[in-house]
């Protein structure tokens, strides 16, 4: 689970399982608004629905498949409800 989070200096993600901060790919992990830090905590996310799927494809695990695919749908939305807001 990533929560943002205000600290003195800006905002960062951190990975609450972990006890560890996110950081992008050059390695920043402190940012000036809060709508960076959120950019970085969804990709953080996306990056984890990758790699869960990617592993119940391995395994062969289609009950697996669905359920991630509804949760990230659900967790991400989808094209149509983005064009709502």
């Amino acid at each position: 689970m990533y929560k943002v989070i205000k600290t003195n200096d800006g905002f960062m993600v951190e990975d609450q399982y972990e006890g560890e901060y996110v950081h992008d790919e050059h390695g920043n992990n402190l940012f000036d608004s809060e709508y960076e830090a959120q950019q970085l905590m969804t990709i953080a996310r996306m990056r984890d629905a990758i790699d869960a799927i990617f592993i119940a494809v391995e395994e062969g695990d289609a009950e697996t498949i669905a359920h991630l695919a509804l949760r990230y749908k659900q967790l991400f939305g989808t094209k149509e409800k983005q064009n709502e807001n």
